[in-house]
């Protein structure tokens, strides 16, 4: 059931994951340029619907839920609907809800996935690995300990509901899923 406690449950996860991926990213120097958007032009880049219920729900209280429902049909298959375009060409842009941001946003650029050998390995963005100056094998030496796994914390987000991570969409997909289902249900109540 769609609820302001789920939704907060759901937003706390998210700010927890945000700290583990931000003290990386402290501790390996490897963080993501600023103004940098390039992952946001990608219309591929998905998440679980369930991950913008937060979003959602502020939507809806603040009467801003049916403008993002019809910006997200016109949007799908183009990118992030969130994104503020800065430039296009260099892809430069920022989240236009931060705050609200899912859980791919928080983990993209630097993170460790488990290999077909069940070892960590480092994921990171093309472009941190252009423009980094430092040796990569070295930070994943130095900090594997330290290195946030993305199976652990996308098991965190199901552990609060396990059909949190039944689908993954576009990101824009997503949220058109997800305010469908709240517009779909506060009607009901209002009724």
């Amino acid at each position: 059931m769609l609820s302001k406690e789920l939704t907060k449950n759901i937003l706390d996860e998210l700010e927890l994951a945000s700290q583990a991926f931000a003290r990386f990213q402290s501790a390996s120097q490897l963080t993501c340029p600023e103004g940098c958007g390039k992952c946001c032009f990608n219309p591929e880049v998905s998440c679980t619907p369930y991950e913008l219920l937060p979003l959602a729900f502020y939507l809806l209280e603040n009467n801003l839920a049916e403008d993002f429902l019809e910006k997200a049909k016109a949007s799908l298959g183009e990118h992030c609907l969130l994104l503020t375009v800065i430039d296009k060409d260099k892809g430069k842009g920022n989240c236009s809800q931060y705050k609200f941001r899912p859980f791919v946003c928080r983990a993209f650029g630097v993170a460790a996935r488990s290999n077909k050998n069940n070892l960590n390995e480092l994921s990171i963005c093309k472009t941190l690995k252009e423009q980094s100056s430092f040796n990569l094998d070295d930070i994943h030496t130095k900090l594997t300990g330290e290195v946030p796994l993305l199976e652990v914390w996308k098991k965190r987000l199901e552990v609060i509901d396990p059909a949190l991570n039944t689908i993954e969409k576009p990101i824009n997909e997503a949220l058109l899923i997800m305010l469908e289902k709240l517009l779909l249900l506060n009607s009901y109540l209002s009724f």
